[in-house]
């Protein structure tokens, strides 16, 4: 709910919005010469600037649009070859919405020619709203009354006074009265009202205002974010959602008031005509709607007349002329400058010594500060940091490099930059082998060797199984900084890239997926799944995970007491969620689960592991092939359907890919099963937390297990594509990068007392699933299968217990997943 300055619900007029994005394609040149350039940025602030001509002269007062630049560049002097601006157009109907949208459209090709630009339109989407549904208005009027105006205290009204005061309105302070409901105005004329039309398609709808800034301030003020953010805001959502709570109830409670809301917006709809707004020839937005939607509406993918998926927009536009050639200004002694065709003299020029210094290149950045779960923060360009003294962490002894800052004010750590020509420093003789060895009687904790670089040297060369060398980055905010950053590469077949052992060399030529592409490709391929595997689908299968849980529970009690956990209960759960996701048959189990094993192994030969991975593909390419001709409800089945059939996806694409999922499915959550069980019988206090906890602390206490074992001890390996400097450490281009995300989680600068078990602790910043556009996709699954399996687990076997002593239990170190290879418990 957006802030309002005043009490009451209504109903709304008809209203209709569209949503496009105009790209002004062009050439990318420098500003000193700027009759040869062809700017998108040119062509973007032209469009911008007739359109706001036209909202003054132009617009009805019903009307209303808005508009961001995308993409304005970041290079000083040099004009950008593309540039996009977004548009939202808003009007009382569809109809006058399409007349201003229309107009809009003409200044986008004014703007074109006169910037010598090529125009590129995508038509995003239009929803029509003319649902308003006074019943429901009533009930929320109802509702209001009897509960009543928020209260605002004297401090409120106070505060309120002073920013109507400073900005020259009345001193009012906050409204305590409720406004009586009223019929609306016969236009609609903007504001909050028309926010409600990309939300309320084929709805009924009614609006309810809760004020939050104090009456009289102009919208946008600053008055507004001020009181907003204060407890007269506070009180205002409070109030609002005592309002819907209420209503909701009556709902339930009270049918006779749902069937009128109901007749009314049957008498509302009888007549209309249900279509798409989307004019014919145009594209649609770069997101294919989720599988379950286009089901459940009996809608099919793509629509009658759009290519898809959408042709990548490439500005392939040549610089114009620059006119005649002017000719050779040269000087002689004594005698003017010569002329130019027809023109005046030139002027002497004096001659001179040119002095040139080195300037360091700029760009747009991303800074250090940020998470590893999805909270991103704005690329800053350098000319916004003039001046600024940034926070460098250069180790001692370390060389010291010339660059431009380009953190975030408030960043912590180390700052990136973008390195200027220094040369990078000579790899180490000495360098680190890596990977680590673990501390005897610690199998909890990473390396020693590895969490001491926090503190010494937190970005230190290592040297591979192969004699390669590369850097390990430890700390939290690094990693974060490097995973996001274009310059990084997941690419494995990138040169410098670094290898994790002969096998994985083997495989990776042959069977890529998505994890190891950049963009654009990584995302292309990457979002044909997600809707898979976001919180909402995972959710919907957390009923099904229990019931497997409490199956295999149920075999581990028949068998008695001893067993061997992992067998019995940890690769058993997400071997099965994953096979029925996929549609892979179960009882295939041991046949991939022992091709996974080969595949992660570290040990494993070349020919070892190509011919497992070759074994699992071709496996998973027959069951593709077979649910193409009996397609089911599973991934399989619609990578049949919907990449195969279609062409969005080559037979190889889709194999390769479920060999990742299928693999990637089990052994991760299979060895955070068995290694969190026994984590927790090391620590009986967390144990119990877990054990007698709600979903809410067992959510919590998964996230801190996430973060304090952090199985996947390899690294995430990148490759720099360009010279980067970061925490006072050149990265020069084609350096291979490994990101440790469990030094990372053991960083004291994010996590207090970072190797103490504390399960009621906030540990959602934790880089188990990584950082960046790579993040694990399976995460939220992860996450499920866990919170149900450590609290079942431990519920059913309250005396579980390890059956044999800790220093006895065979742990996986040379996989790229760490874990036990087996653990024998008792009850």
């Amino acid at each position: 709910m957006a802030p309002v300055q005043q009490h009451d619900p209504f109903w709304n007029t008809t209203r209709a919005l569209i949503s496009a994005t105009f790209t002004f394609l062009g050439a990318s040149g420098h500003g000193g010469t700027p009759l040869g350039n062809k700017s998108g940025l040119d062509g973007a602030l032209l469009m911008a600037t007739m359109s706001e001509y036209l909202r003054e002269k132009n617009v009805a007062p019903s009307g209303r649009f808005h508009y961001a630049v995308i993409n304005g560049g970041g290079a000083p002097n040099v004009t950008p070859d593309m540039c996009s601006i977004w548009f939202f157009v808003r009007e009382g109907s569809p109809a006058r919405a399409r007349v201003l949208y229309d107009k809009i459209v003409e200044c986008a090709k004014a703007a074109a020619q006169a910037s010598q630009t090529r125009l590129v339109h995508k038509f995003h989407s239009a929803t029509w709203n003319l649902l308003a549904n006074k019943a429901g208005a009533e009930l929320l009027y109802d509702n209001m009354q009897q509960i009543g105006a928020p209260k605002f205290t004297d401090a409120d009204h106070t505060l309120a006074k002073a920013v109507q005061k400073s900005l020259g309105r009345p001193e009012v302070g906050m409204p305590t009265e409720l406004v009586p409901l009223a019929p609306p105005a016969a236009a609609c004329t903007g504001g909050l009202a028309t926010d409600t039309a990309d939300i309320s398609w084929q709805a009924p709808t009614a609006v309810l205002l809760s004020a939050a800034y104090p009456p009289g301030l102009p919208n946008h003020n600053w008055g507004v974010t001020a009181t907003a953010a204060t407890n007269i805001g506070h009180q205002a959502m409070l109030s609002a959602a005592r309002y819907l709570a209420a209503g909701a109830i009556d709902l339930v409670e009270q049918p006779d008031r749902l069937d009128a809301m109901k007749q009314e917006f049957k008498g509302r709809t009888e007549s209309i005509q249900w279509a798409s707004m989307i004019p014919d020839g145009t594209q649609p937005p770069l997101y294919e709607p989720p599988a379950d939607f286009l089901k459940a509406t009996g809608q099919s993918w793509p629509p009658k007349g759009v290519t898809w998926p959408v042709p990548p927009v490439v500005a392939t536009e040549q610089l114009g002329t620059t006119g005649p050639n002017l000719p050779p200004a040269t000087r002689r002694s004594g005698r003017s400058s010569p002329r130019a065709p027809g023109g005046p003299s030139l002027p002497r020029v004096r001659p001179s010594v040119a002095v040139h210094s080195p300037r360091p290149r700029t760009g747009k950045h991303v800074c250090t500060e940020g998470d590893g779960n999805g909270e991103k923060h704005a690329p800053y360009t350098d000319r916004f940091f003039r001046g600024c003294q940034a926070r460098r962490n250069v180790r001692p002894g370390a060389p010291t490099h010339t660059a431009v800052p380009t953190a975030h004010p408030r960043s912590r750590g180390s700052v990136m930059t973008k390195a200027t020509s220094v040369p990078s420093p000579a790899p180490s003789p000495a360098a680190t082998p890596w990977p680590a060895e673990r501390a005897p009687g610690c199998p909890f904790d990473p390396p020693p060797s590895v969490t001491a670089l926090l503190d010494t040297e937190p970005i230190s060369r290592v040297t591979l199984w192969n004699g390669a060398t590369a850097w390990l980055v430890t700390r939290h905010a690094d990693q974060v900084a490097l995973l996001r950053d274009p310059r990084i590469s997941a690419d494995n077949t990138r040169p410098g890239y670094p290898s994790m052992s002969a096998g994985s060399d083997a495989i990776r030529a042959r069977h890529r997926a998505f994890i190891t592409m950049d963009e654009p490709e990584h995302n292309e391929r990457r979002r044909l799944y997600t809707g898979n595997f976001t919180v909402k689908a995972t959710e919907r299968l957390r009923p099904r995970i229990q019931r497997i849980i409490g199956d295999l529970l149920d075999a581990m009690e028949r068998q008695g007491s001893p067993a061997d956990l992992v067998t019995a209960f940890a690769l058993p759960l997400p071997s099965l969620v994953i096979c029925e996701l996929l549609g892979v048959p179960y009882e295939d189990h041991d046949f991939f689960q022992r091709a996974s094993a080969a595949i992660i192994d570290t040990r494993s030969t070349p020919q070892a592991a190509v011919a497992a991975s070759q074994e699992l593909v071709d496996y998973l390419r027959d069951l593709i092939l077979r649910k193409a001709k009996q397609p089911g409800d599973d991934l399989l089945s619609r990578m049949a359907t919907e990449q195969l059939a279609t062409g969005r996806g080559t037979e190889d694409e889709c194999a390769n890919e479920a060999r990742l999922l299928l693999v990637a499915g089990h052994e991760t959550t299979a060895n955070m099963i068995a290694l969190g069980t026994c984590a927790f019988l090391q620590h009986p206090d967390q144990l119990a937390a877990v054990r007698d906890g709600d979903p809410r602390q067992v959510a919590g206490a998964v996230e801190e297990m996430l973060r304090y074992l952090t199985i996947t001890h390899m690294g995430r390996r990148r490759v720099a594509l360009e010279d980067i400097e970061i925490g006072g450490v050149r990265i020069a281009a084609g350096d291979g990068v490994l990101c440790v995300s469990e030094a990372a989680n053991r960083d004291p600068a994010v996590f207090e007392a970072p190797d103490r078990l504390d399960v009621t602790r906030s540990s959602r910043k934790h880089m188990a699933f990584g950082s960046g556009p790579h993040q694990c996709l399976g995460q939220n699954l992860a996450r499920v299968e866990l919170q149900e399996a450590y609290p079942a687990l431990l519920r059913r076997f309250p005396g579980l217990r390890l059956d044999r002593p800790l220093e006895d239990i065979p742990f996986r170190t040379t996989g790229i997943v760490y874990g036990v290879r087996e653990l024998p418990v008792a009850w």
